[in-house]
């Protein structure tokens, strides 16, 4: 694998990492505040999105298909009505739900879920030493960093 995208699988530099004491109420903060920098930005076309995570899950030796070996074993990208990237996800909890951290953010930034588009890939075989969590990170790392707005930024870095 190609060295730059290693920084892909660790946290994004600047996710909250604040514990203790008022530690929830601290990291909904900054994550609200970033969600609200990332919807001021230029939404990127979902068909570029699928195109750019399709190529980079080649790059990153991830193969993916028709059969899997476990039934969580899926990436997917859920978008807003204005095609903001909402969030990135990994598994089959997909939901377009308004009462999770992600809803939220997304209808804090007036903003709806396009219930009729939600990019999924199906995780035949992962690299070498790679979790499912750590494909989810690199994933949404590698479209933050390609300028691609992601409303829950952090969600996948946890």
């Amino acid at each position: 694998m190609d060295v730059k995208f290693e920084e892909y699988f660790k946290p994004h530099g600047d996710t909250p990492r604040i514990r203790g004491k008022g530690a929830s109420i601290q990291n909904d903060k900054l994550r609200k505040e970033k969600s609200e920098r990332q919807s001021s930005m230029e939404p990127v076309e979902p068909e570029k999105v699928k195109i750019m995570v399709e190529n980079f899950l080649l790059q990153i030796g991830v193969e993916t298909g028709h059969s899997i070996s476990n039934i969580g074993d899926f990436i997917w990208i859920k978008f807003t009505k204005d095609n903001f990237v909402g969030v990135v996800g990994a598994g089959c909890d997909f939901n377009f739900s308004y009462k999770n951290r992600s809803g939220k953010y997304v209808k804090h930034n007036k903003k709806e879920w396009n219930k009729d588009l939600l990019l999924v890939f199906p995780i035949s075989k992962y690299p070498e030493g790679k979790t499912r969590g750590e494909i989810e990170r690199a994933v949404g790392n590698y479209l933050a960093d390609n300028k691609v707005s992601i409303i829950d930024f952090f969600s996948h870095n946890y």
